[in-house]
């Protein structure tokens, strides 16, 4: 057996040889009580086609050849394939249709990570350069640190050259950046949504379509620690990404994520592109990404059987929470990437206690 043919088969079908028997069907997703661990209450889910799994209590999950090498505890992929094939039988018969589905290879990243360390708020005894640019938003790096990382990161293309900067780790294991410096966005290794889990369950999803406004709702609302489930989607075109080709029937990254979780609430913050500077323009809807991006996900997760709605009212009359925040503050984007200081100055950062 190779790793197309493995790949292929349902993970239901694997499982139930495994002896694993389905507690629950919800939305078309199987749910188990997880196979490495004695649990009362079902938290291993499988996704609608059968061929991607979602532990939610450790937060990790993967393909039929990361479920071999979990659970019988093996080494390497030609001892899961081994276990795979011992599992279903040699005899099994390899479904026609999905042996006719060619696997799509990522796209490689651009930036490679060199290294991710704790966001540090302070460089000797003054502001961190990467703590200045988030107060030049109206941002508390106070409250945003746990979620964050000081990275540094290289070009595929040039290895000799090497950038830093803060990002947010993402679900594929890459970082969403902002560049020291100009303060680019950018990402490092693969591109994926981020998620935080709450420390309860049953807990609300709070869902962000960017670092920058997840950052906006920690620095006003300072929710402790696993208060919520966060999602962020790092980016409009991560909503319904196509994993193949360019078709709207394939689910993307944040739909994908979204089906391995049992419906619940979700509080979207959208960003309306219409709004410039405080005025209203006339972008159609075609053009609005932001909108774009909720409305789908909206529906999505409304058919799939959510609650929920959107905190849009907070900042209406802006594009964003962070736009009306900085409004408010009387912030000029031009002090962002502002030299850093040699001795500490209060006076610079006047909205938060450090």
């Amino acid at each position: 057996m190779n790793i197309k043919d493995a790949k292929s088969i349902p993970l239901d079908e694997f499982l139930e040889n495994l002896g694993q028997v389905c507690v629950k069907e919800s939305y078309g997703r199987k749910w188990y009580k997880a196979p490495w661990r004695e649990e009362k209450t079902a938290s291993f889910v499988l996704t609608r086609d059968k061929q991607a799994w979602f532990d939610h209590a450790i937060g990790a999950g993967g393909n039929i050849i990361d479920l071999a090498l979990k659970y019988a505890n093996l080494d390497g992929i030609p001892e899961a394939l081994k276990f795979i094939e011992n599992t279903v039988g040699s005899g099994y018969t390899i479904p026609t249709i999905r042996q006719e589905l060619k696997p799509v290879e990522p796209e490689l990243p651009y930036y490679d990570l060199i290294s991710a360390n704790d966001f540090n708020i302070y460089s000797g005894r003054s502001l961190s350069k990467n703590a200045q640019y988030l107060t030049s938003r109206g941002i508390d790096p106070k409250a945003v640190a746990p979620y964050l990382k000081d990275v540094k990161f290289t070009g595929r293309a040039d290895r000799k050259k090497s950038y830093s900067g803060f990002g947010m780790q993402n679900n594929s294991g890459g970082f969403e950046v902002r560049r020291a410096g100009d303060w680019a966005k950018t990402s490092v290794g693969h591109k994926d949504v981020s998620v935080f889990l709450a420390d309860r369950d049953f807990a609300p999803w709070h869902t962000f379509y960017s670092m920058i406004d997840f950052c906006t709702f920690l620095t006003i609302d300072k929710p402790p620690i696993g208060t919520y489930n966060y999602l962020i989607v790092n980016g409009d075109a991560m909503i319904g990404r196509a994993a193949e080709g360019n078709k709207p029937e394939i689910i993307g990254h944040a739909e994908r994520f979204i089906e391995t979780i049992p419906p619940g609430t979700m509080i979207h913050y959208p960003h309306d592109d219409s709004w410039k500077n405080g005025i209203k323009t006339d972008l159609p809807i075609e053009k609005n990404s932001g909108l774009r991006a909720f409305n789908r996900l909206l529906d999505f997760v409304t058919h799939l059987g959510w609650g929920g709605g959107d905190m849009a009212y907070k900042y209406d009359g802006f594009k964003d929470w962070n736009e009306k925040r900085e409004k408010d503050l009387g912030l000029d984007r031009k002090v962002v990437g502002m030299p850093q200081q040699s001795k500490p100055d209060p006076s610079t950062v006047p909205y938060f206690k450090l």
